[in-house]
């Protein structure tokens, strides 16, 4: 919830500042002030801002793993670690065995080491993918709290979103 203020004075709430234009004529006209006279709290504005971000970041990451559950997300890391291994010389029997077994299971084809060349592909995209959006949402955090106005903050929203489609379609395509 966002406080309006009307001359420096609480007044009301709204939920977002897409609200406010249409809130702030009927106070205007209900209560004999001015527009300008009325403003929305830049802390509330802040708190509702962040919220955004953290929406924003958390649907773009969503995006990019689908529909995947918290299992098959606990297995990608898995599997990331265990192509390291792999990749180190350090595999352990099990680590070769469940390769063994998730290719078999594929039906492709694939030997155990073709596996993990797919498998490390695709964690290192995500990795950087996700990484992209974490220092995203860190930077549009941090301007946020810096912005003094709803337009500085309505212009570091657009920035974010903008740079993290541009990123994400890059390193995705």
């Amino acid at each position: 919830m966002i406080l309006l203020k009307v001359k420096g004075k609480a007044f009301s709430v709204i939920s977002s500042p897409d609200d406010f234009s249409e809130t702030a004529k009927f106070i205007a006209n209900n209560e004999g002030c001015q527009l300008s006279d009325i403003s929305m709290d830049i802390e509330n504005l802040h708190e509702w801002a962040l919220q955004q971000v953290v929406d924003y970041a958390g649907r773009t990451r969503k995006s990019l793993v689908g529909q995947a559950d918290p299992y098959q997300l606990a297995g990608w890391a898995d599997k990331a670690q265990r192509v390291m291994r792999v990749r180190a010389g350090h595999a352990t029997s099990s680590d070769m065995q469940v390769l063994q077994i998730e290719a078999d299971s594929r039906g492709l084809g694939e030997t155990p080491e073709q596996l993990v060349e797919k498998q490390a592909g695709k964690a290192e995209k995500l990795a950087v993918v996700v990484s992209v959006v974490d220092g995203l949402e860190s930077s549009a955090k941090r301007q946020i709290r810096a912005c003094q106005t709803f337009d500085q903050i309505r212009k570091c929203l657009a920035e974010m979103d903008s740079q993290a489609k541009q990123a994400v379609s890059e390193l995705t395509s």
